[in-house]
């Protein structure tokens, strides 16, 4: 019977380890995606576009944004700051053209993209002009 005890209290604290295992094995601190990442993005002028953070983590990290040196805030001129740490430009004009980053923290460290370079495609015109 004391045999049969000890052996249940065994499993019970193998088990128990095992829950804790996997309920922290799957963290893993904010770093950016390379799948995710694009270098030079070319958006059309007046279309509205969205830009994802490359930055991933678990938990789910906190995203912030800057355009050169400056951060970007949900009360910033012509951008929205989304849920999901991405940020939505409505109507892309050149004064939003430039680098952007973005930085990812969470409880278990923190990281930040590389320059994420907008440029507006702006429609080209040909004038042909006839030779007399």
């Amino acid at each position: 019977m004391m045999m049969m005890m000890m052996m249940m209290m065994m499993m019970m604290m193998m088990m128990m380890m095992m829950t804790s295992f996997y309920s922290t094995a799957f963290e893993y601190a904010s770093r950016v995606d390379l799948n995710q990442y694009r270098r030079n993005i070319l958006i059309p002028k007046d279309q509205p576009f969205t830009l994802n953070c490359p930055i991933i983590g678990y938990p789910t990290p906190a995203i912030t944004w800057q355009k050169g040196q400056v951060r970007l805030t949900p009360t910033t001129t012509n951008h929205t700051l989304l849920a999901n740490g991405s940020i939505h430009i409505e109507s892309f004009q050149l004064a939003d053209q430039g680098y952007y980053l973005c930085e990812g923290v969470n409880r278990l460290g923190r990281d930040r993209s590389p320059d994420i370079i907008l440029q507006a495609a702006c429609k080209i015109y040909w004038i042909i002009a006839e030779l007399a």
